[in-house]
């Protein structure tokens, strides 16, 4: 009887430790994806700011279309064109848990310049993008799998100022987001209030020079 008593407890205590290990786990990725969308919100002020940068200095439409989807690199997901080699060195840390390694990993994390054969396409590539004269140009030069879903508005304002924001289909791409979310994407916006540029503090700077 006691021998009997003993393996319940222990197929008890079995289940309730399965039980807790799963919630915990649940509830860590529910906190590293608001923290994510806490980031890309982020994302989309700055790069409502740069709209607005670029509207107060005259651009047109199009050029503050280019500005505003290379602002929002960091939300636009895996780049599609151009192709490139993709680094094995980083793979090969993420994928070995030895402590050394991670310690090279986080290190890596850390770096003010970041070293990867995309941030070498993006830094050649970007120049090029912003400087193309019509549309048919720009998916040749550079494009990402989430640029159609990010948007640009510009709000009525004045003539004194430019009132723009950003909105954006975020893909959620974290584990078992089904558990917190109904889809797989949420409406994010880059705040409450657009941002603003007071344009006649701007634009006779810039023609003067």
């Amino acid at each position: 009887m006691r021998a009997r008593r003993r393996q319940s407890r222990c197929g008890q205590s079995l289940v309730e430790s399965c039980i807790v290990v799963i919630i915990g786990c649940l509830l860590c990725f529910g906190v590293f994806q608001i923290s994510q969308l806490y980031a890309a919100r982020a994302v989309l002020s700055y790069t409502a700011a740069a709209a607005a940068r670029a509207r107060t200095v005259g651009f047109n439409d199009f050029m503050v279309y280019k500005v505003t989807r290379t602002a929002a690199i960091p939300n636009a997901g895996r780049m599609m064109t151009p192709s490139f080699q993709r680094s094995t060195s980083l793979a090969a840390l993420i994928q070995d848990p030895r402590p050394g390694r991670i310690g090279r990993l986080i290190g890596w994390s850390l770096l003010s310049d970041p070293i990867s054969p995309q941030y070498e396409v993006e830094q050649s590539r970007i120049p090029l993008y912003l400087g193309a004269v019509r549309w048919g140009e720009l998916p040749a030069i550079l494009d990402y799998e989430n640029w159609d879903d990010i948007h640009y508005i510009e709000a009525p304002g004045s003539e004194e100022l430019v009132l723009t924001a950003v909105r954006q289909n975020y893909e959620l791409r974290w584990p078992f987001v089904r558990s917190f979310y109904a889809g797989d994407r949420v409406r994010l916006d880059s705040g409450r209030d657009p941002a603003y540029v007071v344009r006649e503090k701007h634009y006779p700077l810039y023609l003067q020079e």
